[in-house]
């Protein structure tokens, strides 16, 4: 028998269940986290002095990204690209032209726009980001019910009361 057959039933216990709980507790945190509407974000009224594309690096994923800047006298605001891409590109220009003043919603701290608006337009709208706590909400789920199914159908792997039958033999236990 291989030793990870053999300590299934131990990584179940200290690593599957725990695993799980702590994926509900981040998922169900997460809920509460996520600003639910505009009212809990950051609004600023800014002044536009350039636009474009960029590519700005990310500390915290260690990666480039390629966003949409907005740039005033002394900050940028940036937005990833996806679906705000062809908005941006075909609005912004024109919307500009009659005034250089947009309204900027972003989280406190964080220079990534959530929502934008100019003349009142909306050109990107907030949609808050329910599907990262969903993801970890239901991993949890799975995880940790998988690991307590397979803890109480199973006690005989971790007392070694099963014998592992070799292929054509019937399964034995020992007494």
């Amino acid at each position: 028998m291989s030793v990870f057959k053999r300590y299934s039933y131990i990584r179940a216990i200290f690593i599957g269940i725990p695993f799980g709980i702590v994926c509900i507790i981040v998922g169900t945190q997460k809920f509460f986290e996520i600003p639910k509407d505009i009212a809990e974000l950051y609004c600023e009224e800014i002044m536009v002095s350039s636009y474009g594309m960029k590519i700005i690096y990310d500390d915290g994923a260690d990666s480039n990204f390629n966003v949409f800047y907005i740039k005033t006298n002394d900050k940028e605001y940036y937005t990833e690209l996806g679906k705000n891409i062809d908005i941006l590109e075909k609005e912004l220009p024109v919307l500009l032209r009659q005034t250089n003043i947009i309204k900027v919603w972003h989280l406190d701290g964080d220079n990534y726009i959530k929502q934008l608006s100019v003349n009142n337009f909306i050109l990107i709208e907030y949609s808050p980001p329910y599907w990262i706590a969903h993801f970890f909400l239901w991993l949890g789920i799975i995880t940790l019910s998988t690991g307590l199914v397979y803890v109480i159908k199973h006690p005989e792997d971790f007392t070694g009361r099963k014998i592992y039958k070799k292929k054509g033999e019937p399964s034995k236990t020992k007494d």
